[in-house]
């Protein structure tokens, strides 16, 4: 805790009265660098590592302006949970380090891609890339295309100093115009931008919005809740304020770019909301207080949500749970690429004698001490494996048969123990030594089951806690297989279900009740002291409330809005004949609701089954 104080001299500085917060990175070379350990200096990975989706959130924030503006305007008062819904976050942005140059780190830039590989994407559009480079006659006459193009798929494409009132392009000899990119845009990108719109517009003319009467773009409407408007219009003050001040210069829009300018390319390149005016930007204000009220409505816990997310939800947490610690020789064999293969995928005799290596570790790990049986495996055997030779390829493939060590001759192998892994050895087999946390959903399903059998043994005998256990032929299976091949497993510590200390006790959390939940929410909305016990509380922090937190994230909104949107496909027109409806939009709407399935863990596609 000493070192998470904030200290002057080290993380900030006094001068002529006023904070100045050190915000350059950490020297590593120091002797003792965490006693210097910078508070307010995190990378976008370093936040990320600390709780997944602050990275995000902090690009987002303005960065707070020293002069003329108080903390509290840049400061969000009320605290912030993300994965870990048992942490909590008040994030304050100071001010925001510009990249470095490409030309700096584009050496280390290569070299870690050539250590990692390319993911698909990024190999698809660098193929692309090489492709088009091949040809001489590739022009992009229109800035902004070629700015785009340059940034995102060809940072060597040479720019074209050419111009052209009707062409967009030119490509191997075929030349495209205004037109035809019009033309494949309102086809193509068309459908998304109405979807976009459409959701942003209907959320402002719904029920939801309770502080505004929106009457359509560049419509003046009636103020219904005049406290909550005149905070939208302090929010747009602040914003230029902000913008005078050069909050925006970090991001590429400096004072010279002009308030309308930066009005209307800010918001469209970070957020895809068109703002031509202030009072564009109002409506866009609005529309971030009406999705919370749209969240509170459709995220309010009623009995119906009850029983379709949150008691399922809860139970299949609890029943899944599952934590332990401990290690395993892994035996495996690699195809071409260096990747593990599926034991599935093996001749009949490398699974045999699979199983023969696998029961020979692991009778003589039954015979170690426990306190013996990791250096067994992790050094006797990792180390005996490496040394040991591959028979002699035109010999018989037995031990017998193999050259050893006598007086006439002098070899280097000694004597017959040394080939005691040669058989498998020179099969292609390959053993590896790994320590392993296991938590459910972590790790491959038949390897999670044996662990699971080690821990509902330890529940059931109530004997939690430093247990060596190894997985042998007493439990279900024979041989823990996977998809990465044979497991030898020893579990040494089993942990119990999510508990709290109660008058010197520790009690197991249960599932919360609807009507418990309902109180808590109560006092919490009402910022009351609750009268709930502790176990009630952290029970329902552990099973409800990372539920929650998924219901009141952008993804279940957004999938609300796509449900919203094909329920009212039937009354959209398009005055483009190439536009269907039925095959482009609709599809386009699945594919949304599909994706924002994919990406919620609580909240289960009706389409598929487990």
């Amino acid at each position: 805790l000493d070192n998470l104080v904030v200290r002057e001299g080290v993380h900030y500085t006094l001068v002529d009265g006023k904070i100045v917060f050190n915000t350059t990175l950490v020297d590593e070379e120091k002797e003792y660098p965490q006693e210097d350990k910078n508070l307010f200096y995190y990378t976008k990975a370093e936040l990320d590592k600390l709780d997944k989706g602050i990275a995000s959130y902090v690009e987002g924030l303005d960065a707070y302006l020293a002069e003329g503006s108080e903390l509290l305007q840049s400061f969000s008062v009320k605290p912030k949970t993300w994965t870990n819904a048992n942490n909590y976050y008040y994030v304050f942005k100071i001010q925001y380090q510009d990249p470095v140059d490409l030309e700096d780190v584009k050496d280390e830039i290569i070299e870690k891609i050539l250590d990692e590989r390319l993911d698909q994407t990024g190999t698809i559009k660098k193929e692309l890339a090489e492709l088009r480079r091949e040809y001489k006659d590739f022009l992009i006459y229109d800035p902004v295309l070629e700015a785009a193009y340059i940034s995102g798929y060809d940072s060597t494409f040479p720019k074209t100093n050419k111009e052209s009132k009707n062409l967009v392009a030119r490509f191997n000899g075929v030349e495209y115009s205004v037109d035809q990119l019009f033309k494949q845009l309102s086809v193509q990108y068309g459908p998304l931008s109405v979807i976009d719109f459409y959701n942003y517009e209907s959320l402002l003319y719904s029920e939801y919005n309770k502080i505004y009467e929106y009457k359509g773009k560049h419509q003046e409407g009636k103020v219904l809740d005049k406290k909550a408007w005149k905070d939208i219009e302090f929010q747009v003050e602040t914003t230029k304020r902000n913008f005078s001040n050069g909050v925006y210069e970090s991001s590429g829009y400096p004072r010279t770019y002009g308030w309308k300018n930066f009005l209307r390319d800010y918001y469209i390149n970070n957020y895809g909301i068109m703002v031509e005016d202030e009072h564009d930007l109002k409506m866009y204000f609005l529309y971030q207080k009406v999705i919370e009220e749209f969240k509170d409505q459709t995220t309010k816990t009623t009995q119906t949500l009850w029983d379709e997310i949150y008691a399922p939800q809860m139970q299949k947490m609890y029943d899944e749970f599952l934590s332990a610690q401990g290690y395993h020789l892994l035996i495996f064999k690699e195809d071409a690429e260096g990747k593990p293969t599926d034991p599935e995928t093996w001749t009949d005799y490398e699974r045999e004698i699979a199983q023969e290596l696998y029961d020979e570790i692991l009778a003589e790990l039954k015979t170690k001490r426990t306190t013996k049986m990791r250096k067994f495996l992790e050094t006797e055997v990792i180390e005996a494996y490496e040394n040991t030779p591959r028979f002699v390829a035109h010999l018989p493939q037995d031990i017998a048969s193999q050259p050893k060590y006598s007086e006439e001759t002098d070899w280097i192998i000694p004597d017959a123990e040394d080939y005691r892994f040669a058989k498998y050895k020179t099969a292609g087999l390959k053993v590896k030594f790994e320590s392993l946390t296991i938590t459910a959903g972590k790790m491959v399903k038949p390897f999670e089951e044996a662990v699971r059998e080690i821990w509902n043994e330890a529940e059931a005998n109530d004997n939690f806690g430093s247990n060596i256990v190894v997985y042998d032929k007493s439990y279900e299976k024979d041989y823990i297989v996977t998809e990465y091949g044979y497991h030898i497993y020893v579990n040494t510590q089993t942990t119990k279900r999510p508990n709290t200390t109660v008058n010197g006790e520790t009690v197991i959390l249960t599932l919360p009740s609807l009507d418990l939940v309902k109180r808590y929410e109560e006092f919490e909305e009402n910022d009351l002291d609750s009268d709930l016990t502790r176990a009630e509380e952290q029970s329902i922090k552990q099973y409800f409330t990372p539920i929650r937190d998924e219901l009141r994230g952008s993804n279940y909104t957004q999938l609300q809005f796509m449900y919203m949107t094909l329920e009212n496909l039937d009354s959209f027109k398009f005055t483009d004949p190439d536009v269907n409806k039925e095959n482009q939009v609709e599809r386009i709407v699945q594919f949304y609701i599909d994706t924002y399935y994919d990406s919620l863990k609580y909240v289960k596609n009706p389409n598929e089954q487990e």
